[in-house]
């Protein structure tokens, strides 16, 4: 059952206030609640779309009451048309369809559909947003549900909980913050602390900066530019992040995933099939790089453990070391103390310098 709008009807006025609990309505109200009252003074009442859609006509909704027991002046039909009239007189100020230029700078619990050009502002709380754009949210406002909508700019600490159906954000400054991203959703730009968490199907980020961190993204979804200390983990089949820097750090990456220069103390752990990484700068380690995947310049004490079938690394540097590279893996250019252990069948190491060294392996001779 969809719940949409709690009131307290008495047998002179009908409260319908913008929270939903009946407690604080009857102590606002200044009603004990006793069952003498309820007998007499007051009914707990709902009215909501019984398919679920705000957006349809108030008088079809369906209307219950919420307590046992009910006063003797109450009639469910003329209490039914009387909590409707209050529904609606709410709804004027929370419910809107088809505006365009809406603001919004107080209150919560409202609901947006076919709306254009919507800015949100100050302490206010939007529980859905339907096939809605908004040129920007400003202050603490916040977006419980996204779906087929668009927000251009949202700035200091406001925050989206979760986007649904190919919902976009453009730019995300100062701390803001969006929640839960489902299908073809995609968030563009995020700056000073902002946080990405559990993106879904073809979900996609683009330039994240300072601390920002995406959770968990799903299936052919894509990270471009992370700056200071970002972090992702668990990017699914054919995910890819180009451009993570400094202390950035990227967790499991599934299928055909691939990352590109990464800066100071990266790392990568357990990216699998005909993943790539490119350039991983200062003490970076990469752990575990499954079939057919590539290495291309791993600098100062970098480390690559369990490379598999065709893997490839070019270029180590400083102290770098790579343990367990299987069938026809190749390593071109270890400096300093750099070691090699574990290289299978048609493996080769070229130019290995400075204390580097080469564990034996049975299957193939030393020169």
């Amino acid at each position: 059952m969809s719940r949409i709008k709690n009131g307290i009807i008495q047998i002179d006025r009908v409260s319908v206030p913008d929270y939903d609990n009946y407690d604080d309505m009857l102590w606002y109200l200044k009603i004990e609640d006793t069952t003498a009252n309820a007998e007499t003074k007051f009914v707990r009442a709902r009215l909501y779309p019984a398919d679920g859609d705000v957006f349809s006509d108030i008088s079809t909704w369906t209307f219950k009451v919420a307590q046992d027991v009910v006063p003797g002046w109450f009639d469910e039909d003329i209490d039914r048309q009387r909590m409707v009239n209050a529904v609606t007189t709410w709804a004027n100020n929370r419910i809107f369809v088809g505006v365009d230029g809406l603001l919004i700078s107080k209150g919560s619990g409202f609901y947006l559909k076919d709306c254009t050009n919507a800015t949100l502002q100050g302490l206010i709380s939007v529980h859905e947003l339907h096939d809605c754009s908004v040129t920007a949210m400003h202050g603490t406002s916040k977006v419980e549900n996204m779906r087929g909508s668009s927000i251009t700019t949202m700035y200091n600490s406001s925050k989206v909980e979760n986007m649904y159906d190919t919902s976009e954000v453009g730019t995300m400054k100062n701390s803001s913050e969006v929640g839960t991203i489902y299908d073809s959703a995609m968030v563009m730009y995020m700056q000073d602390s902002a946080k990405v968490k559990f993106m879904r199907d073809s979900a996609s980020v683009d330039t994240m900066l300072e601390t920002a961190k995406v959770g968990t993204m799903y299936d052919s979804s894509k990270v471009i530019t992370m700056h200071d200390k970002s972090s992702i983990e668990t990017m699914y089949d054919s995910a890819e992040v180009d451009n993570m820097n400094d202390s950035a750090s990227t967790g499991t990456m599934r299928d055909k995933s691939e990352v590109r220069l990464m800066f100071g103390s990266s790392a990568v752990s357990a990216v699998h099939d005909s993943a790539k990484v490119n350039l991983m700068n200062n003490t970076s380690s990469i752990n575990k790089m499954c079939d057919s995947s590539s290495v291309t310049a791993m600098y100062t004490s970098a480390m690559i453990d369990k490379m598999q079938d065709s893997s490839s690394v070019n270029s180590m540097y400083g102290a770098s070391k790579v343990d367990k590279m299987h069938d026809s893996s190749s390593v071109n250019s270890m400096q300093n103390s750099s070691v090699v252990g574990t290289m299978y069948d048609s493996a080769t190491v070229e130019e290995m310098r400075d204390s580097a060294s080469l564990e034996r392996d049975e299957r193939f001779s030393i020169g």
